[in-house]
């Protein structure tokens, strides 16, 4: 659209990324369910831009916590390599990585997946600049233990584990999924779409509502000016001003 002169009208406030500082009680959070408690082959993708790709460990998402209550962790390894680790019992914990660090710039960001087999612990990991083709990064076929995810009570969490604890995220977190097999069933989906200005929670196309806890925050997309539109407000340009109603 454009205004009487032509021009065109700038974008409502729209929000594309939680914005998260890297600090322990900042991160974003779900309650457990049924949908989030994946025990057989599974497929994890996110979308994150990342201060440093290779300088702390720096959790994607997860769902662990102590004690006894592990499932599974994706994270960036601080020396760069992407890595899952799992449970089968709720306790003891196998990882699988990377062969390879991913080679994205700080302050970049990227798609990042992995993907593993229940019955034989075998991990593959990727890399997208669009989330639609992936590239494997590094040596297929890595391997934990084999055997089913540990069902656990513990809250799904985004930016850091552990109750917010643990491997906080220095960076955006835009978009988090979990497929129930590998390229299977969408179960969770961790976006923006619904969410209103100010929001300290939200809830996301696949019916989980999540927290944003901390200094965790939403953050508006570029390119965007003053006037969310969601569904309890509408702004109208008229006469090269904003009307809200």
């Amino acid at each position: 659209p454009t205004d009487r002169s032509g021009n065109p009208l700038p974008k409502a406030y729209t929000y594309d990324a939680v914005s998260l500082p890297g600090v322990a009680g900042s991160y974003v959070s779900t309650p457990d369910s049924v949908a989030a408690s994946i025990t057989g082959d599974i497929d994890i993708r996110c979308k994150a831009y990342l201060a440093n790709w290779a300088t702390a460990n720096t959790l994607f998402i997860g769902k662990n916590n102590w004690p006894g209550q592990r499932s599974f962790i994706f994270w960036c390894l601080s020396t760069g390599e992407l890595a899952l680790q799992t449970s089968v019992d709720g306790t003891a914990v196998s990882t699988a990585q990377s062969s390879v660090v991913t080679g994205i710039s700080a302050g970049a960001t990227s798609w990042v997946r992995v993907t593993r087999v229940a019955s034989t612990g075998v991990c593959n990991f990727y890399t997208s600049t669009d989330g639609i083709t992936w590239n494997l990064l590094g040596a297929a076929n890595r391997t934990n233990t084999a055997g089913n995810i540990f069902d656990s009570s513990t809250a799904l969490e985004v930016g850091a584990y552990g109750a917010g604890s643990t491997y906080n995220l220095s960076g955006r977190i835009y978009s988090a999924q979990i497929y129930n097999g590998i390229a299977g069933t969408l179960a969770v989906d961790f976006n923006l779409a619904n969410v209103i200005k100010g929001a300290t929670s939200f809830s996301t196309p696949t019916g989980e509502v999540w927290t944003v806890n901390g200094t965790a925050k939403i953050r508006q997309a570029a390119g965007t000016a003053p006037g969310q539109l969601d569904d309890w407000l509408r702004v109208h340009w008229i006469r090269d001003h904003f009307e809200m109603q």
